[in-house]
């Protein structure tokens, strides 16, 4: 029974069926009465780290089979079309009714409703090619307007809202689009155009306006209506939303393809790939981080929008036009083919987040890649595009420097013990010392050393030295806060990482692999007469750390990976995970009080208990990323960090992963 509930579990691992994460997790809680075994454990960890999507409420079937039917931009009510041209305002998707909208002598309503971003307005296109303003809580008809006739009126997506739900813009009769106030419905201003978008839509941010012309697209300046960006893509445009950054645009194409466009030069940036029919309907998650889309292939697709991936895929429910989104992001909701409006609801993991890289094209450091502040709450990441300071509870960048695109090269970064600053070392710009502001930020930055090569590596407890390497001439050097050089170390050839105990009795050297360190491993020196203590059979290049608390000593080579007691170098326990002592080359990071260590093997992180070399946890990349990982613990040992090769990163709340983890019935 445990092995079929395993093996049940696993196979919903990546499924991508509704209900993958749920139904896996309850397999795995039925599993784990039986026993618990470091399997059981890893999958568990996998599925709670997946993300899900189930059908929340599907609504009654639509009167006469009309395509009249739109959410609210809370999902709390909706409108549906009950008769020709009379719409009814509901509650929920059911009722009941609060109020009727009554424009029966201009014809049946013939593209979708679109609502006001606040919810009090209304526009519909009627049989007659006209356009009607609607103030929805009393029905009453403010204004009705002459439009453009679109070729296809039930995929005619060409009213817009402005954020602020004041003006919104419409395809005029004989090209362009006028806009018009929300108040009364006057024009307020036009663009001209030869010819009439297809698609309109303003960006969140209401700075730029996308419109799609066929196969064109033209972003707009919203304020001055000056094009500032356009292209052609390869297949006629037909439904476009925008990044909640307002950085990008989404455009779903007749080819089943969604081409996501830099909103600057209107260059494609990304691709999402799978339906195999036209795409009738996208939206971004307000977080920006997933996307959902229908397409007439039937299938419902949702988008982790870092990776281009796939989550989840339901089939033949959908709708065409907007989404609109509950106020927590976790609900969206599709205007249903024949039905009164669809709402699926997310379900994302707690104990993970999955971050894109700051910027494209970049690769993280290995030096000083991460590092957490005192308290855990901030984290710094490094790369060869730049260092970031980001908020580990939100994920939201506190700072940034970056570096010219033409101009990377490896940096470091690593915080003052006392939060004063932050110290970042770039191989090709020296050494900068960051002082601290209020709310979590650092300001530019004073170059304290200009000499290139030189990364930080580490710093002693109280900042009293930085221990730098330089990757290129293979040496080391400690420097004061100041950024003066107090002594140089050159008993290590090649030398390309350095550790520093916390008592500064001993420093822990690794080479690059390069002439001489190439037959070397994993060293210990004693830094008062810089004599060797111990040589580790390690092989070269990889990492070496000392655990805050002084106690043990992680050193890793391409040849294996030993976790020993610092003094005496000797193992404290019988042996480390097989995987983790054969690893060829590991990156290790000690929470503060040495109780324990997360160990990197290639694409999997290991953390364990360093005084007996258990296992407590085995983490992988939610979506698959299988690059080589670097890893930071906190101070506290409650959040991990993880960043890979392309320069995204993962942020674990291990504390979040215990008490999950004890719900199932796991020990750890």
């Amino acid at each position: 029974m445990f092995e079929a509930q395993l093996a049940r579990a696993e196979s919903l691992l990546h499924s991508k069926r509704p209900g993958q994460r749920a139904d896996a997790l309850t397999a795995l809680r039925a599993a784990a009465k039986i026993k618990v075994t470091s399997g059981l454990r890893a999958a568990a960890i996998a599925a709670l780290a997946e993300t899900d999507m189930r059908v929340n409420k599907s609504g009654p079937p639509r009167p006469r089979g009309n395509s009249a039917f739109a959410f609210a931009p809370d999902l709390e009510t909706t409108v549906t079309e009950r008769q020709p041209g009379v719409l009814e305002w509901w509650t929920g998707q059911e009722g009941p009714m609060r109020t009727r909208l009554d424009a029966s002598a201009a014809g049946r309503v013939i593209s979708q409703p679109t609502f006001s971003p606040d919810g009090r307005f209304l526009l519909t296109r009627h049989a007659d090619n006209s356009v009607h303003l609607w103030l929805v809580s009393d029905g009453r008809e403010i204004a009705v307007l002459a439009a453009n006739a679109p070729a296809e009126p039930a995929l005619a997506f060409d009213c817009a809202w402005r954020p602020d739900s004041q003006e919104f813009a419409i395809s005029r009769a004989g090209g362009g689009l006028t806009f018009h106030s929300a108040d009364d419905g006057h024009e307020t201003r036009r663009w001209e155009n030869a010819l009439a978008p297809e698609l309109v839509r303003l960006s969140r941010d209401g700075a730029m306006i996308a419109v799609a012309l066929g196969r064109k697209i033209a972003v707009l300046n919203a304020a001055t209506l000056v094009v500032q960006s356009n292209t052609e893509l390869e297949d006629e445009a037909r439904i476009i939303d925008w990044h909640p950054d307002s950085k990008k645009l989404a455009v779903g194409c007749r080819d089943g393809r969604i081409r996501v466009l830099d909103a600057a030069h209107c260059a494609l940036q990304q691709e999402f790939i799978g339906h195999r029919n036209s795409i009738l309907s996208f939206g971004y998650f307000p977080h920006g981080e997933l996307a959902i889309s229908f397409g007439k292939d039937t299938a419902t697709r949702l988008w982790d929008t870092r990776t281009g991936d796939t989550l989840v895929i339901l089939s033949g429910l959908g709708g065409t036009g907007v989404v609109e989104f509950s106020p927590d992001g976790t609900r969206a909701g599709l205007s249903g083919i024949d039905l009164c409006g669809v709402i699926v609801e997310v379900t994302r993991p707690a104990a993970v987040r999955e971050r894109a890289a700051t910027r494209p094209r970049d690769t993280g450091s290995l030096i000083g890649a991460l590092d957490f502040n005192r308290d855990g709450s901030l984290l710094a990441i490094a790369t060869w595009g730049g260092i970031e300071v980001i908020d580990f509870a939100s994920a939201r960048v506190l700072a940034s420097f970056p570096e010219p695109e033409d101009k990377r090269e490896e940096s470091s970064a690593i915080f003052a013990p006392d939060g004063s600053a932050l110290y970042t070392g770039n191989a090709a710009h020296g050494l900068r010392r960051h002082r601290a502001r209020d709310g979590g930020g650092f300001e530019a930055g004073e170059l304290l050393d200009a000499e290139p090569d030189w990364l930080v590596a580490d710093i002693a407890p109280d900042g009293a030295e930085l221990v730098l390497v330089n990757r290129e001439k293979g040496e080391v050097k400690f420097a004061g806060p100041d950024g003066k050089t107090l002594r140089t170390f050159a008993k290590h050839p090649n030398a390309m990482f350095a550790a520093l105990s916390p008592d500064r009795k001993w420093l822990a050297t690794q080479g690059s692999g390069r002439g001489e360190s190439s037959k070397l491993g994993a060293r210990v020196w004693s830094l008062g007469d810089e004599s060797l203590a111990r040589e580790f059979a390690t092989g070269p290049l990889e990492f070496v750390s000392f655990s805050p608390d002084g106690r043990w000593l992680g050193a890793a080579g391409v040849k294996g990976f030993e976790l020993v007691r610092a003094g005496d170098w000797t193992p404290p326990h019988p042996g480390l995970p097989a995987e983790v002592a054969n690893s060829n080359g590991a990156i290790v990071s000690f929470a503060a009080d040495g109780e324990l260590a997360a160990v990197t093997v290639n694409e999997k992180v290991y953390v364990v208990d360093p005084s007996t070399g258990a296992e407590k946890f085995q983490l992988a990349s939610p979506s698959g990323n299988s690059s080589t990982a670097r890893v930071r613990l906190s101070p506290d040992g409650l959040r991990l960090a993880v960043m890979w090769d392309d320069a995204s990163f993962d942020l674990w709340d291990l504390a979040e992963l215990r008490d999950e983890l004890a719900a199932l019935g796991i020990e750890h």
